[in-house]
């Protein structure tokens, strides 16, 4: 899009943000009466949701929440690949119009690693450890012998049966006894989200999250069509306050929870807690689902059972990864739930895919063996990153606020002036990527929270810093009003 087309189109959006109402609304709102006018032409291409954000100086998850009730509303059309255009005044209103996929809502680390940058980034936008290689040689991950006991295709639609009882080994040991059969192997955590938004949801079916939580989990709920209720955290996890009343006034269909080592937060939901949403579950009837994707990264005191220990009468479903601890690359889940449950999400798995890999579950199977070493090692190295990190921002970024989290592979810290979004542009300017806030909150929040990850060599991390500061330093000169510096709260 020209220059000169941009600014025709901020002209023609006039004033919008004067408009009362959430952000969003105000955008959709001037876009709609642009259309009604015909200011934009049946067929006008539309910017995308990135450079429009960059246009407006807002956040990209508040384009593409106008983006979404323009779709519905029949307003716009979308195809992947080809962008948005306006529709046909005619189908204006209809809700039955259709509306193409909804695209990435998060501002996901792979679109904010662009080639403008002056420098080859440090990513400390994502949450997957890369050194791998020590793990793998130790482990002797692979054997041709180890395949002599799959079946001959290689097709398992469920996973192999030896993979799938070492989880429920996994699951046994801290709590929560599971059968094999009890147990999905899926390509990765977020494939298992997916599965379960497949299953469950439909078009404006309510889910319960966390407000922020993961991008991923964002993503695949609203790609499905539903209608995110945020529930804010706590100091120790999401308030029971607040989610016993969405329970109650919402209906939802679903609630996504991370109980421990919460990404991005950090935060630990105490076991008392634990017992009262298993209670929650049991009294709703409404599936549960915590993603313990983080929790086996404690650098300290373990996190409590899942919460599936706590299990009663409610359902329960549990979410697992080796991303994480291991290598993103295997791309091995799991989802742990009732045997039938299990069943109907096989189904769904064999449409997506027939089966994740099984020459990367053999070499699952082998990593296994040794969890719990694997885990000291992991967690041992990623304190000492966090240790550099805080000392390093301390020193060089002294008025930047955060909580130390127990464990997990990120800092969600505060900045006291400015917008995250503008500053994270900034940041990549300088060579670091990092995560704005606003992108991992479904309400379109926290626009004075950043969110870093630690994974990165520890020589990298000083770099980083040293690119942040100076990143920090220009934002702070481009002003922006100054926030009263308090303790970070989630």
């Amino acid at each position: 899009m020209s220059t000169g087309t941009e600014r025709r189109l901020i002209q023609i959006l006039g004033d919008w943000m004067e408009n009362p109402g959430p952000l969003y609304s105000r955008l959709t709102q001037a876009f709609v009466s642009a259309i009604e006018q015909l200011d934009l032409q049946v067929g006008t291409r539309l910017p995308a949701e990135r450079v429009l954000a960059e246009m407006l100086s807002v956040s990209r998850a508040t384009v593409t929440q106008a983006y979404e009730a323009l779709r519905e509303g029949g307003w716009v059309q979308s195809r992947q690949g080809s962008g948005t255009w306006v529709g046909s005044i005619s189908q204006a209103g209809n809700p039955s119009a259709p509306a193409g996929p909804r695209p990435l809502s998060s501002g996901y680390f792979f679109t904010r690693l662009v080639d403008s940058s002056p420098q080859p980034p440090i990513n400390m936008s994502m949450a997957a450890l890369s050194d791998a290689e020590e793990i793998f040689r130790d482990s002797n991950s692979f054997d041709m012998e180890d395949l002599l006991g799959v079946p001959n295709h290689g097709y398992a639609p469920l996973g192999s049966a030896m993979l799938r009882r070492e989880i429920s080994g996994i699951y046994g040991r801290c709590g929560a006894p599971t059968l094999p059969d009890e147990v999905l192997v899926t390509s990765g955590a977020q494939q298992a989200i997916s599965l379960l938004a497949a299953h469950y949801l439909q078009r404006g079916d309510a889910v319960i999250v966390e407000t922020p939580t993961y991008a991923g989990a964002i993503d695949a709920f609203s790609r499905a069509g539903a209608r995110l209720i945020p529930v804010p955290m706590g100091s120790e996890g999401i308030r029971l306050d607040l989610l016993a009343e969405a329970l109650a006034s919402a209906k939802p269909r679903l609630v996504y929870l991370m109980p421990s080592f919460q990404n991005p937060t950090g935060v630990v939901l105490p076991e008392a807690a634990r017992q009262e949403i298993a209670r929650l579950a049991d009294q709703s009837q409404v599936p549960f689902v915590e993603d313990n994707t983080l929790a086996d990264l404690a650098f300290g005191e373990a996190a409590p059972p899942p919460l599936a220990h706590f299990a009663r009468g409610g359902t329960i479903v549990s979410l697992g990864s080796m991303s994480k601890l291991y290598w993103a690359g295997l791309r091995i889940g799991w989802v742990r739930g009732p045997a039938s449950l299990i069943t109907r999400l096989g189904q769904h798995k064999v449409a997506a895919d027939l089966g994740s890999s099984m020459v990367s579950q053999v070499i699952a199977c082998r990593l296994l063996v040794n969890h719990e070493q694997v885990q000291a090692r992991r967690a041992e190295m990623l304190r000492s990153r966090l240790d550099l990190l805080e000392r390093l921002l301390k020193e060089r970024i002294p008025e930047w606020r955060w909580r130390r989290p127990g464990g997990g592979l990120s800092l969600w810290v505060r900045i006291p002036s400015g917008d995250a979004h503008a500053y994270a542009d900034q940041a990549l300017r300088h060579g670091v990527a990092i995560t704005p806030g606003s992108d991992l909150a479904p309400d379109d929040g926290f626009h004075d929270h950043i969110r870093i990850n630690f994974v990165v060599d520890e020589n990298l991390i000083e770099a980083a810093v040293d690119r942040l500061a100076a990143a920090w330093a220009a934002h702070r000169a481009a002003g922006g009003p100054q926030r009263e510096a308090v303790e970070v709260k989630v």
